[in-house]
């Protein structure tokens, strides 16, 4: 599991529904695979946002979370409110809890399953920290948003993210961390509305 193939992923995932291209919006994990999409799939990217992550490698320190997921036996679960109470000592901000578990599917039966590739990202997980490396750059319109109390976009990442996208503009979201979405949601749709709905030329 790499980053240029999520990328491909994504372009199939368009053609499937006769989209020739999208804005594009990935937090974290999804950020970068959202960045190498625009950086390998330009014409099918209007506009990129990157929520709270740059090009450079990070350390494994979502281990914890990795681990605290795959040990939910979801046979054994009938609501949602029982598997917070279970991840509550791995993952103690509720918010953040919720946010994982909307990866959660419901079969008809009442059981969970993950709609994620769950095993698959645990097990590419040190390679998805690796930074990333491209000698192409993204022209098109990029807005990087980061939490003030996060650390995952420093200032000392913005020239290399200005190398890879010339158009990128940076908007920080006071009192939110690295799960800016989950700390402040309304001033994040906010950011990302005006960006959206904003013309640049």
């Amino acid at each position: 599991m790499t980053y240029p193939q999520m990328a491909a992923d994504v372009v199939e995932f368009l053609g499937a529904r006769k989209l020739k291209s999208a804005m594009v919006l990935g937090h974290s994990l999804g950020g970068k695979a959202a960045m190498q999409l625009a950086l390998d799939f330009p014409a099918q990217v209007e506009k990129l946002i990157v929520a709270d992550m740059s090009p450079r490698a990070y350390p494994p320190e979502y281990e914890g979370y990795f681990q605290a997921l795959l040990a939910l036996d979801l046979k054994k679960f009938r609501s949602r409110q029982p598997m917070e109470e279970a991840l509550a000592p791995a993952i103690p901000a509720l918010a953040v809890r919720r946010f994982l578990l909307k990866n959660l599917g419901h079969h008809s039966d009442g059981t969970y399953y993950w709609k994620i590739n769950l095993r698959g990202l645990h097990e590419n997980y040190p390679r998805l920290c690796e930074g990333m490396a491209s000698e192409k750059s993204f022209i098109k319109p990029a807005l990087f948003i980061s939490g003030e109390k996060s650390d995952y976009i420093l200032e000392t990442d913005k020239p290399r993210i200005r190398a890879l996208f010339p158009r990128a503009r940076f908007e920080t979201i006071p009192d939110a961390g690295h799960w800016l979405q989950a700390d402040a949601p309304a001033e994040f749709v906010r950011v990302v509305t005006t960006f959206l709905t904003t013309d640049e030329h």
